[in-house]
């Protein structure tokens, strides 16, 4: 029985507590009942040790489950000492004596338990254990345990925060055959430290089974010449994340990886050459159904696309145009008709996003954005997620363009529809919700800026019985309501989505001012209250 469960001292605890209930002519009876009970405690206490160790902020937590006596603590470290003032006691461990063998027990026990390591400058770190500690340990482990790390060999390793080169060794001990998920985040990209980029380069040899892979602040030219070789010994490789523009070098390697699932990354402007090989029977990225592509141009993506000729069917496409004065400028129809093409029928989520840049945008008169540009989306019938918050007005959307996509993405879940600039709206009245309901009766939320409309805020004829049960959300954006509209908004919502229970507005930022900010978000307010109030009959 392993020493550091001390199941014989659980035991003793529990014959303190009841033995004496016992009747002493049973004595035998009634030790076995406890040996039965201390047992039970055991399973129970197994699966609570496995849950509170598989997640770890810090290795010191791991590092105070050695035994007392075997570190100290000095005085705790003046705040004047530390980066910001976080209201954190830290205090500094330092070896107090040789570690023996039994001294290891616990700390082996519960090492093998961790299963996910977040490494990050904000973790909450009460004790820090210095190098000499961690130096210690590792001499002990050399002694006692030759072929065991002295580190947990964690599956998810994520790497938040800069280290010094000591600390990053460390760190690169981690990294194991058990590793799956891989995340580093370099907030100081012109300082990565040789440990770091040592363990990007070997990564194929000892990672091999890696299949989530996250890299941040890593420079184009560390991608280039440790990244790179790394990535192509990476065959179990299902997803890959990257903030930094790829090569045509870099986009070749990744269509290499048979089981690349997920891609993740940024394209270089409209200058962005590509040119993959091309091989009888075989067509790069085979397994891809994950795309998330962020460049200044649309004109990037879709030669990307273009060039790719992707093999795998795309479920989830999303394409972020970022602080650009001529994102506005490439039509989106060539990209979609592209889309479209390969993933008609599996593709799921769409979602077309642009960063907002209104000085630069034609002194703020967008070109329009109609049902036209995204057209061949209609033929992706599984979709169940639509979002489009692009650079450019929607004044091409109105009830009638609702209805036609309605009818043609019966699956679909959400639906938002953001216009530029924020305080135009589209065409669409509130009255389009009639055909959301009837066409999308799995719609869980809808971000639409809505136009006024002298209609009535009435649910007529057949309609009546188009009780919607699913939706639970709407954002209406920058759509203005006037106080007197209030009770037939809410009459209308009761009706048509009785489980309405959240509506948001545009943020403060980008309405004209606070006094009118303040008066329509009371009013989307006062709709969701007598919203509730009608529901419960009030």
């Amino acid at each position: 029985m392993h020493r550091c469960l001390q199941v014989e001292e659980l035991v003793s605890l529990i014959c303190e507590e009841v033995y004496h209930d016992n009747n002493k002519k049973d004595e035998s009876k009634s030790i076995v009942h406890l040996r039965n009970l201390a047992l039970t405690a055991r399973t129970f206490l197994e699966p609570a040790l496995n849950i509170l160790w598989r997640s770890l902020h810090s290795l010191d937590h791991l590092f105070m489950v050695l035994p007392r006596d075997t570190w100290k603590e000095t005085e705790p470290m003046p705040i004047s000492r530390l980066d910001d003032d976080d209201g954190r006691i830290r205090l500094a461990l330092r070896t107090h004596r040789y570690l023996k063998r039994e001294d290891l027990d616990r700390y082996r026990f519960y090492k093998q338990k961790i299963k996910e390591l977040v490494l990050s400058d904000e973790a909450v770190c009460v004790k820090v254990a210095n190098e000499t500690c961690w130096t210690a340990l590792r001499h002990a482990f050399q002694m006692f345990y030759p072929s065991e790390s002295y580190l947990p060999r964690p599956c998810i390793l994520d790497y938040g925060a800069y280290f010094d080169d000591e600390e990053a060794w460390r760190r690169y001990d981690l990294v194991s055959k058990n590793l799956k998920s891989l995340k580093i985040q370099d907030r100081h990209p012109a300082d990565v430290n040789g440990p770091i980029l040592m363990m990007i380069s070997t990564l194929s040899s000892r990672a091999p089974m890696l299949e989530d892979l996250n890299v941040l602040g890593i420079t184009n030219k560390h991608l280039r010449t440790e990244l790179l070789p790394s990535l192509v010994g990476q065959k179990n490789l299902r997803s890959f994340t990257c903030n930094n523009p790829i090569t045509s070098e870099f986009a070749t390697t990744l269509g290499s990886l048979p089981h690349l699932k997920k891609l993740s990354c940024r394209l270089p402007g409209a200058s962005f050459s590509l040119s993959l090989p091309r091989h009888p029977g075989q067509r790069p990225f085979p397994s891809l159904h994950s795309i998330s592509l962020g460049t200044r141009r649309l004109a990037s993506i879709t030669h990307f696309l273009d060039k790719t000729m992707i093999a795998g069917p795309i479920r989830t496409f999303r394409a972020s145009i970022t602080w650009s004065q001529e994102a506005w400028r490439d039509d989106p129809l060539h990209t979609l008709e592209i889309l479209a093409g390969v993933s008609a029928s599996s593709l799921t989520s769409f979602t077309l996003w642009s960063a907002r840049s209104y000085d630069d945008v034609l002194e703020g008169v967008a070109p329009t954005l109609s049902l036209r540009e995204i057209r061949p989306l209609l033929a992706c019938t599984r979709l169940k997620k639509l979002h489009i918050e692009f650079d450019r007005s929607l004044d091409g959307f109105d009830n009638a363009a609702i209805q036609v996509m309605a009818a043609a993405w019966p699956r679909l879940r959400n639906i938002i529809l953001i216009p530029f600039p924020p305080e135009q709206p589209s065409l669409c009245t509130i009255h389009c919700l009639i055909d959301l309901a009837r066409g999308c009766r799995d719609l869980e939320g809808v971000g639409i800026t809505f136009s006024s409309s002298p209609e009535p805020y009435d649910i007529q004829g057949a309609a009546r019985s188009l009780t919607h049960y699913s939706l639970e959300e709407m954002h209406v954006g920058y759509s203005l309501l006037d106080k007197s509209s209030v009770p037939g908004i809410a009459a209308f919502l009761a009706e048509l989505f009785p489980n309405l229970d959240h509506i948001s507005t545009l943020p403060k930022n980008y309405m004209r001012s606070y006094e009118e900010y303040n008066e329509n978000t009371a009013a989307w307010k006062e709709v969701l209250r007598l919203h509730g109030g009608l529901l419960r009959g009030g």
